[in-house]
């Protein structure tokens, strides 16, 4: 609820809606918890309206606006500002007071069109509210318990005796509404409307959930023979499939077999393959010793050869001696049995 003070009218005067009809008291009172918001925002500011008359109050949906006054005369003003007080919120709280009087009896609290008037008939004293409008009629205002002290205690002459501040007005106000809003008639016509649509409504949703239920049920039946089906189905599938997993441990077994005998191959392909490593270092070792020897072997032919080479000349020489050697006797044999 948006209630504020303002300086821009907002709405109706509250004046223009007394014109017109007399407020039910359910009505009254929501209006008079709205102006007793906006005034109580003011006191906590440490402000006062001062001067407030149903002519300087606008109601627009559920929010109040106080414009400021054109002059200082209120039909609702505190009897302590005729004789020169401040305003202040006690003042505040009684010219409330007689806004609500007004609201709720149709008339203000002091009849007058002058401060002389108003003075003089505040000289008497005050009408109780008497009967009020519930809506349906006109009713006793001790219907609504409390009303009546709120707005006499409001418009009590003496300042200190008044309430001290529109804070406790406004709990007041908040608590009668909730009290007048329980025995409002209309309300009650409502609520009856509003719980026969809502029967109406659950018999509804009762029906549809129902057969929703049904529908429910007949597919859960569904389903579970539809389960059992495919639960046969398995069964069967899984007896069918036994021998197949015998097989497949029978493979598996002779997988693990092969896989056992190729670890084996690999260990001795690594052996041999160690083996034939060692041979070929071997042979690469008697190789190497053998082109060794070969060669040795060659230089001794070759110093064979070039031996031998020299023993022919060595022998041509001595026998090219010894056949010198030879002529030479024969000359001389033959020379001597000459």
């Amino acid at each position: 609820m948006d209630i504020a003070l303002t300086q821009a009218p907002q709405g109706a005067t509250l004046a223009n809606r007394l014109e017109q009809a007399p407020l039910p008291v359910g009505q009254a009172l929501r209006h008079a918890l709205q102006l007793a918001g906006a005034l109580r925002s003011v006191h906590e500011k440490g402000e006062v309206c001062g001067v407030l008359d149903t002519r300087n109050i606008f109601f627009s949906g559920d929010s109040a606006s106080v414009q400021p006054a054109a002059g200082d005369f209120s039909p609702y003003a505190a009897p302590e500002l005729s004789d020169g007080a401040q305003p202040d919120a006690r003042s505040d709280v009684y010219a409330f007071g007689g806004v609500l009087y007004h609201l709720l009896t149709g008339r203000p609290p002091y009849p007058g069109n002058s401060p002389a008037e108003i003075a003089a008939a505040r000289q008497g004293p005050l009408a109780p509210l008497g009967v009020l409008n519930d809506g349906q009629g006109m009713v006793p205002a001790d219907r609504f318990p409390g009303l009546e002290r709120v707005v006499l205690q409001c418009l009590e002459k003496n300042p200190e005796q008044r309430w001290p501040r529109m804070q406790s007005v406004y709990m007041e106000l908040r608590l009668l509404n909730i009290a007048a809003r329980r025995s409002d008639p209309d309300l009650a016509a409502r609520r009856n409307r509003v719980e026969i649509a809502l029967r109406e409504e659950v018999a509804r949703i009762e029906r549809t959930l129902t057969a929703r239920v049904a529908a429910c049920d007949q597919s859960v039946a569904e389903l579970q023979h539809a389960a059992t089906e495919i639960r046969d189905q398995l069964r069967a599938a899984v007896s069918s499939q036994e021998s197949v997993r015998v097989e497949l441990k029978a493979v598996e077994e002779s997988v693990a077999s092969l896989r056992d005998s190729a670890a084996r191959l690999e260990a001795g392909l690594a052996e041999s393959s160690r083996t034939t490593a060692c041979v070929e270092e071997a042979l690469s070792t008697q190789l190497t010793a053998l082109e060794e020897q070969f060669g040795k072997q060659a230089h001794t032919l070759e110093a064979l050869h070039t031996s031998m080479a020299q023993t022919d000349d060595l022998l041509e020489r001595v026998v090219e001696s010894f056949d010198s050697l030879q002529s030479f006797v024969l000359e001389h044999i033959d020379g001597r049995q000459a």
